[in-house]
């Protein structure tokens, strides 16, 4: 493990935290492109130099050719013939540079196509496609060899950009994965509320639910109005009647409140000046005289 991890941690310096591998391999492909090419080029300069060479050689043998005998054949064969293959050439090249070329190529595709069997389905692809490529290579052969430095740049920017991408194509997944991993507990939590008719909170163990239990005191007690502790308790009470026994029926959240604030003097009654929090009471004051003029009430009505 500890070698694999060190492996790791070398790739990971070597490869993402710089570009100097990928740099490398750029400009070594761009050096063995260089020494093709000059490859290339001289073998295709003096092959051309050569044939010229020679061309020019036999042309000035044949004009040189002064016996009696053979210089008609000279005047009306061979100066004519090099003549013609001058023409030749250069009507060509011309040719091949106009629009009835084109247009030749274009006939000859179409008589290829037509070939029974192989015509449509083999030669006519594959005379297109070596086209396009004779085409791509001279295009490639005429773009002039960068410079280390210019290779090191745009590698260099390539590179950085492609990281950026990859990091934050990597932390929008990671984010939207964790937002479809809540929305989906989100949905079963809200299903357990409807189907079993209780939260998550009364499948937890003793220790689980200890950890709920005290960070919900400490939410309570860090309410400043009344109000707002009211409202936690209400909503406590409504929505999860398990932690609600747990925390106020039990009364552990009212003896929280009372240490908390074990610093205040007790008033004449024995009760502390938390008495704001009547709601934590097993059985309030508000909640006796509430129910004391109802009875009477009702008894006399009946009486009567």
């Amino acid at each position: 493990k500890r070698m694999s991890k060190r492996a790791a941690l070398a790739s990971k310096r070597k490869i993402w935290d710089t570009n100097d591998a990928s740099i490398d391999a750029a400009q070594t492909a761009v050096d063995h492109w260089e020494s093709t090419y000059n490859t290339l080029r001289s073998a295709l300069i003096t092959s051309i130099t050569s044939a010229q060479s020679i061309y020019n050689t036999a042309k000035t043998g044949a004009s040189g050719i002064e016996h009696h005998l053979l210089v008609p054949v000279r005047d009306y064969v061979i100066l004519p013939a090099f003549t013609g293959v001058e023409r030749v050439t250069s009507e060509s090249v011309g040719f091949l540079q106009s629009e009835e070329a084109k247009e030749l190529a274009s006939v000859s595709l179409e008589i290829v196509r037509r070939t029974p069997i192989i015509g449509e389905g083999l030669l006519a692809p594959v005379l297109v496609n070596g086209v396009k490529c004779v085409q791509v290579a001279w295009e490639v052969a005429k773009y002039p060899i960068p410079s280390k430095d210019a290779v090191r740049c745009s590698v260099d920017r390539i590179m950085t950009g492609t990281k950026w991408v990859i990091r934050t194509s990597s932390r929008e997944i990671y984010f939207y994965a964790k937002l479809v991993d809540a929305t989906i507990t989100r949905s079963l939590m809200h299903t357990q509320w409807r189907v079993l008719k209780s939260g998550p909170y009364a499948t937890l163990d003793n220790n689980h639910r200890r950890e709920v239990i005290d960070h919900i005191c400490e939410r309570y007690l860090s309410l400043k109005t009344t109000f707002s502790r009211y409202e936690l308790a209400a909503h406590i009470k409504a929505h999860n009647r398990c932690l609600y026994d747990d925390l106020v029926v039990s009364g552990l959240l009212l003896d929280r409140c009372r240490k908390s604030k074990s610093g205040v003097e007790k008033n004449d009654e024995g009760n502390n000046d938390d008495d704001d929090d009547l709601w934590l009471l097993s059985c309030p004051i508000y909640r006796k005289e509430n129910e004391c003029p109802i009875f009477l009430q009702s008894t006399s009505f009946k009486s009567r």
